[in-house]
Formats: C-alpha cells, structure tokens, sequence
C-alpha cells in the first residue's frame, strides 16, 4: 500500500482536478460529499483538527443521500484518497501522536486545504436555488472555515509518520510471505549481498511453498474441476525446487544471509500454522501464495543465469528450466 507521503501527493494531484478550467462547475452530489465529510472528519480526528468544523462535517455526512455516487468522480476520488489515508493514519495511532508539531500542522493544512477547494468547486456548480439550499450553506461555512489551510504552502513531512503505509497483519501468512519475498528478490539481485546459501535457501522455501500448496489442494472440497490438475503441476514444481536448492559444487558464492535465514524460518512457521490468506482450502488464498513464490522464483532464476553466465560464481554455464 502507499505510504502517507505517496497519499498526500495523490490527495494534492487529485484536488487540483478540481481546480482545472474543465472542473469550472462541479457538479454536487450529497453521496459524495457524504463519503468525503466521513472521512474528512475521521483524519482531523486522528490530527486533533479545528473542532469547530466537525458539526460542519457531521451535517454533510447526514444529508439526505438521494444520488448514487460516480465512483470515477474527482469528488469522489478525493473523498477515497482520504478515506485510505484515515486508515493508514488509524493503524498506528502512536505514531501519529508521536508525530513533530510541524508535521502535524502539515497534515492538518493539506487536509483543509483539499476541503477548501472540494467546497469551493461545488459552491460553483451549485444547484439552482432551493435544492440542497442546506447543504449549500455548509459548504459556504466550510469554504471559509478551511481557507486558511490552503494558504499554507506544501512541504515534505519529515519524521516517520511519512512512510506510514497499510500492511499485512503481524504474524499472518500475508504478511510473513510479503516479508521474505521482498527480501529474497532484494538479496538475490545484489551484487554484494547474494550468497551460496541465499540461493539454496530460496529455492528450498519456494519447494516448501509448493508441498504445502498441494497438501492443502488435496483437501479442497469446492467445486473446481481443475484442482487435480493445478496439483499435479504444483508437485511437479515442488520435485524441481527441491532439486535446484542442491548447490553444483563447482558454483562458489559465500557469505551470510541472516535476514534472509529469519524470514524463511518466520514464513515456514506462518505455513505450519495453516495461516492461508483466505483460509484453509481457500483457492483464493492459495493463488496469492503461489502467485508471490512464482515471482520470487523467477528473480531466482534471473540472478542465478546472469551470475553463471558471467563468470561471477564458476566456470560453466547452468541451464535453467522455467520451475513455477
């Protein structure tokens, strides 16, 4: 998922649409105003915001909702991109709280900046007298409760609350299998850092992969023709990882790769635990795991061809099959 700092550029690039000549008269839409106040709020929330726009927010957020929201609105993407960054910024409240003052009053002014645009184009496309004439008059109390935030100019935040980012949950099998495939695929492509044992080491965790996956197809009771099949061709794959996690012992490439080492034995432990994605006998969950370990083998095989073949650890070239 994106990182606050990667959000608060896409909330910025994403007001501007509203700004542009084509958006002049923006058309408004009590269903996505609705979205956009709820989570307007839960972010000035988390940021300890101006109170005194919160009964504001709360009025628009009850209007009554008679329009079906245009997901692909600029509204309405500005009112999503707010809604994620309220999430990222809720899943770790003490990092937020932690957060320098000029951090924090960065994020307050892009949020009430964004607010102050978002009501001005709809006060402009506005309605003909006597519809929405209530939440009209919101809008004209939040254009100029927000002014002041989008006079103040936009800077980088600078402390860890910018690289906050929605993840994968501690200890689930998303986020072990998330974790060793990025460190694998950044091991495997270094120069300095790849190893004997980085290579073995994924393709052993890759075979593991594989075992598991089939183990747990043997046990799927849906209603997919296809699974005996896909099992077969994942015990096929599994037979040959297992082969390529034997090292030629006329390949040399030493060295320690201890993150590496925690990383397969924290996925392994995630797998023992039967902690699938979707649930066990879940083919939703399994298509991910096997998606990860075809990418991470196909990393392996790159880096092991371009080391073979240029001499960087032995002699001779290597083929390689396609394995996953």
């Amino acid at each position: 998922m994106a990182s606050v700092e990667a959000l608060l550029d896409a909330l910025m690039d994403r007001t501007r649409e509203l700004m542009s000549p084509q958006r002049a008269s923006l058309p408004f839409t009590t269903d996505a105003w609705g979205l956009l106040a709820r989570n307007a709020t839960r972010v000035l929330d988390l940021l300890e915001g101006p109170t005194e726009l919160r009964p504001i927010l709360q009025q628009l957020a009850a209007v009554p909702d008679g329009q079906k929201r245009d997901e692909d609105s600029p509204l309405a993407r500005v009112a999503l991109t707010l809604g994620v960054l309220a999430d990222t910024l809720d899943s770790r409240p003490d990092v937020v709280r932690s957060a320098s003052l000029m951090d924090r009053s960065q994020l307050r002014a892009n949020i009430l900046a964004s607010l102050h645009v978002a009501a001005e184009a709809s006060l402009v496309g506005a309605a003909p007298p006597g519809q929405h004439s209530a939440a009209m008059l919101l809008l004209r109390d939040l254009a100029e409760g927000t002014e002041f935030g989008s006079h103040v100019p936009p800077r980088p935040l600078q402390g860890p609350v910018s690289l906050l980012r929605l993840g994968p949950a501690p200890g689930s099998l998303d986020g072990a299998i998330s974790r060793w495939a990025s460190i694998a695929a950044e091991i495997l492509g270094s120069p300095t850092r790849a190893t004997k044992y980085a290579f073995q080491r994924t393709a052993a965790t890759i075979a593991r992969i594989c075992c598991t996956v089939a183990n747990d197809l043997a046990h799927y009771r849906g209603q997919a023709g296809g699974v005996p099949r896909v099992r077969a061709a994942v015990l096929a794959a599994f037979q040959s990882w297992q082969a390529a996690a034997d090292w030629p012992t006329e390949l040399r490439l030493d060295g320690r790769s201890g993150e590496l080492r925690q990383s397969s034995q924290d996925l392994e432990e995630a797998m023992s635990k039967g902690l699938w994605c979707a649930g066990p006998g879940s083919l939703t969950g399994l298509e991910s795991v096997l998606l990860t370990a075809s990418e991470v083998g196909a990393v392996h095989e790159k880096q092991l061809q371009r080391r073979v073949t240029s001499g960087g650890c032995g002699s001779s070239p290597m083929r390689l099959g396609r394995r996953t």
